[in-house]
């Protein structure tokens, strides 16, 4: 009943048996080898990759994707394409980031923000310069610590406290400086609001606001007193003056004289507003002591009748500069007569003029009254004049040294004055010079 199975076959089926399972492992082998080709591969062509990633995150160098050269296989290829188009990304992310930041620190307005704990997140460098902040170790920092101004810590803390836009003017600095700042809710995400503060200085228009009121006000005040005198000579002629020739002849000479006055105001308020705009500059050559001769006989004139005597320099020197031949002239006037005017009886004014260097020097000093230093710090504002109780009657207009300073300024000079009560005082004008083409 037994299947007798030759020795031979048996033999066979296990030979083939092991050659069969010989050939699996060597199939499995050779598989196993080339799957752990192919991940060393892949390891020996991410290894770049991974060692950029690393020390990019370490802060070593920026985030850039190695490229990927010849490549050959799919791998490599969509590496390549990868590569290529993170960094494309990053490029044009950097350069966004660049523009953005040159904006942020060349504004003008100051520009910071706060997260909703009250730290520092960002401050450009106009607002670190018009709140006086130190400019390290302001970013994460308390508000309270960076800022020292109440109103901004008080401002920001309103706006993280309701979320509504506010907007206050601020005096700050010792000049002092004033800053209109607005703030408003800043979205950080996660439903967390901080505050956004902009910050402008409005200084200069303050000052220019300032000054037209005060150039209303002090021409207001200098045209009413002329214009009271006028109305009070005509309405004591109106009532029976004219009868009286000697009276009616003095009413009448008061009336022309108040009415120069005035217009010597308008005259001067006229080219002071010219000076200012710098119109009407007309740059030539000319001979310095030339130009001065009808300026020292016009003021020499008054001299003589007010019993000064008036020092000018010598006629035969010969010093060229290159300016406004009509500027410099009003410059030598307005300051020969503000000296003569202002030297009593007996006193002197001498005039100097001398080069150093590529600069003309302008001196004119005087014997008269002199100033205060309170009244030397404003000599130069408009229809400011030094002890206006003893000079009431100079018949001045207070814009004399005002043009002055206009002026060399817009010539591109400087005016100093150095005064002593009862002493006397001494402007020093420079201006540059240019022999020009002669």
């Amino acid at each position: 009943d037994f299947v007798v199975i030759p020795s031979t076959a048996v033999g066979l089926w296990w030979q083939g048996w092991c050659l069969l399972n010989l050939v699996a492992f060597f199939m499995l082998a050779l598989a196993h080898r080339a799957i752990w080709i192919e991940k060393a591969s892949r390891r020996r062509i991410l290894a770049p990759w991974v060692a950029h990633v690393r020390d990019a995150d370490r802060g070593r160098q920026e985030l850039l994707l190695p490229d990927v050269p010849d490549a050959q296989d799919e791998l490599q290829v969509s590496m390549a394409i990868v590569s290529e188009t993170v960094n494309g990304v990053h490029a044009d992310l950097a350069n966004a980031r660049d523009r953005s930041e040159l904006v942020f620190r060349n504004l003008q307005e100051g520009v910071l923000a706060v997260d909703d704990k009250g730290l520092v997140l960002l401050a450009n460098k106009s607002l670190r310069r018009l709140l006086g902040v130190s400019s390290d170790n302001y970013l994460y920092r308390s508000l309270l610590e960076v800022v020292r101004v109440p109103q901004v810590v008080a401002l920001v803390e309103n706006v993280l406290k309701d979320r509504s836009a506010r907007e206050v003017e601020v005096e700050c600095g010792t000049e002092p400086n004033f800053l209109r700042i607005s703030a408003r809710p800043l979205p950080l995400g996660d439903s967390r609001h901080g505050a956004l503060l902009t910050a402008r200085d409005e200084t200069l228009i303050k000052r220019v606001e300032m000054i037209r009121k005060d150039f209303v006000s002090n021409a207001s005040h200098e045209l009413k007193t002329p214009l009271a005198a006028i109305r009070a000579y005509a309405e004591t002629l109106q009532l029976g003056a004219l009868d009286d020739r000697p009276a009616a002849e003095k009413f009448v000479a008061n009336i022309i004289s108040q009415a120069d006055r005035i217009d010597g105001l308008v005259q001067g308020m006229l080219q002071l507003a010219r000076t200012e705009v710098g119109t009407a500059m007309n740059y030539q050559s000319f001979d310095v002591i030339q130009a001065m001769q009808p300026c020292l006989a016009a003021n020499g004139a008054v001299a003589v009748a007010k019993g000064v005597t008036l020092l000018s320099p010598e006629a035969n020197g010969r010093v060229t500069i290159r300016s406004d031949r009509d500027g410099f002239q009003t410059i030598v006037n307005n300051l020969l007569s503000n000296a003569v005017r202002y030297t009593e009886a007996g006193g002197e004014v001498e005039v100097r003029v001398w080069v150093a260097g590529d600069v003309l020097n302008l001196q004119v000093r005087d014997t008269g009254i002199g100033m205060r230093p309170a009244d030397l710090q404003r000599v130069f504002e408009r229809f400011y004049r030094a002890e206006k109780d003893r000079s009431a009657d100079t018949g001045g207009t207070g814009l004399g040294l005002s043009m002055v300073k206009h002026l060399t300024q817009a010539l591109g000079g400087t005016v100093e004055a150095e005064s002593q009560l009862n002493v006397g005082s001494t402007f020093l004008v420079q201006l540059p010079t240019d022999p020009g083409d002669e």
